[in-house]
């Protein structure tokens, strides 16, 4: 059937029905304690300080809670964090864009509630994995990540395993003789204009030690890093680079790349069938531009035209 000039099919509605021994929840960079990041409505810190949060992190909080919706609808039985749950001193502009630089007394516990909160809304999650971020994310001579798992386990006391995973990890899925192997990590590529070539790269070289016997087959490689959402799915590895919960920083470099640097806010879910057959999807949410950034001007005629008009 065509409409005007369009082949166009019409849908006709069946139900199908699958089972997904596997569900999977995936969330990064959410940057907790900068400016620009999520944190929790109503946080109060060791010393009994409130944090108001700004209006562009109500509305990250309120994605947030859109995203945990979905994960409750797909009844996610795993939590993966990739990294950079917090955002850090940033020492190399003395703070800028921080709400506070402590790392133990704001930024880690802020983490902890958020991801606590997160773990009360979503009954049905029975492991938490994380991975450890950028390490200016945190602190270069430590593992906030290991911090921030250990108090999530005794705030939850117990009733979820919460397991630190270090830089990388290999994670399989077995069922019924059906095997799948993801390899998760944070960092990724940097590249701006052509970022889709250096993940096929990527995807390559995997391929390659893995006829060579330096590593082990994987399916699915999931990288996290460039606050942006990438999928890719060549050979016989799927790609996925996740979005991030922070919104635009204006730091020179992305003022520079203002209009290529803008971010993609959300999560992603993966599922795996009986057959451990992957099936991704990502939940991302409108983007936030600060509205006192635009400066409107009148012309002067306009606006003597304007006053006489009111006499």
């Amino acid at each position: 059937m065509s409409e005007k000039g369009n082949f166009v099919i019409k849908g006709k509605p069946i139900e199908l029905h699958h089972v997904y021994p596997f569900r999977i929840g995936f969330i990064s960079d959410l940057h907790i304690g900068a400016q620009h990041g999520i944190f929790p409505p109503d946080f109060k810190d060791e010393f009994g300080t409130r944090y108001d949060i700004n209006e562009g992190q109500k509305i990250l909080w309120k994605y947030f809670d859109e995203y945990i919706a979905k994960l409750n609808e797909f009844k996610i039985n795993v939590l993966v964090i990739l990294g950079d749950l917090i955002g850090g001193k940033n020492v190399k502009e003395l703070g800028t864009y921080m709400m506070n630089v402590d790392l133990n007394g704001q930024q880690i516990p802020a983490a902890v509630k958020t991801l606590e909160y997160l773990c009360k809304k979503v009954p049905s999650i029975e492991k938490i994995i994380i991975m450890r971020g950028t390490p200016y994310h945190g602190a270069r001579d430590t593992s906030v990540e290991d911090a921030i798992s250990d108090k999530l386990y005794r705030a939850l006391k117990g009733r979820i395993d919460v397991e630190c995973r270090g830089e990388y990890t290999y994670l399989s899925l077995e069922y019924k003789g059906f095997k799948k192997v993801i390899w998760m990590a944070h960092p990724a590529t940097g590249a701006t204009v052509y970022p889709e070539t250096t993940l096929g790269r990527d995807i390559g070289w995997f391929l390659q030690a893995s006829a060579q016997g330096k590593l082990p087959q994987v399916d699915m490689i999931i990288r996290a890093h460039r606050h942006e959402f990438m999928e890719l799915h060549k050979s016989s590895i799927r790609y996925m680079i996740l979005p991030c919960w922070q919104f635009y920083v204006p730091y020179d470099k992305a003022v520079m790349n203002y209009s290529k640097w803008q971010p993609d806010i959300g999560g992603a879910i993966l599922l795996a069938d009986e057959e451990c057959r992957l099936r991704p999807f990502h939940f991302t949410y409108p983007n936030i531009v600060n509205p006192e950034r635009f400066l409107t001007f009148n012309s002067k005629y306009g606006v003597q035209e304007k006053r006489l008009s009111k006499k």
